[in-house]
C-alpha cells in the first residue's frame, strides 16, 4: 500500500518537474512561450525577475523531492528481498546447501 503511494507521488513530481523546467526561458526563449503565452501571463503577475526566481525554487524543491522520493522506494521494497528469479534460486540453493557437506566424486572400478 505504502509503496504504490510512493510510485504515484513519484510520478506526479516527474511530471510537474518536466513541465517546471521546460516552462523556463532559455537564452533562446525556450518552450515557455509555446503554451499560449503563458510566460508572458507569468511574467505580468510575478514579474520578469519573478517569474525566474519561482521557477528555479519549483525546479530545486521538485528535484529535491525527487531524489528523497527515489529513497523512500528504495527502502520501502527492502535490500535484502531478491529481485530477480536467479537471485532466488541461488538463495534457495545455498540455504539448501548450508547444512550438508560438500560431496567428493569417487572413481567407481
Amino acid at each position: 500500500m505504502l509503496l504504490g503511494f510512493l510510485i504515484f507521488l513519484h510520478v506526479v513530481v516527474c511530471v510537474l518537474l518536466i513541465i517546471v523546467v521546460l516552462l523556463q526561458a532559455s537564452k533562446g526563449g525556450g518552450l515557455s512561450g509555446a503554451f499560449g503565452g503563458l510566460s508572458t501571463t507569468a511574467t505580468t503577475i510575478l514579474g520578469g525577475r519573478g517569474t525566474a526566481t519561482f521557477l528555479s525554487k519549483a525546479t530545486s524543491v521538485l528535484a529535491a523531492l525527487f531524489m528523497l522520493l527515489c529513497l523512500a522506494i528504495v527502502f520501502s521494497t527492502g535490500l535484502n528481498k531478491p529481485t530477480s528469479a536467479v537471485q532466488e534460486e541461488l538463495k534457495k540453493s545455498s540455504a539448501n546447501q548450508a547444512g550438508s557437506l560438500p560431496s567428493v566424486p569417487t572413481e567407481s572400478k
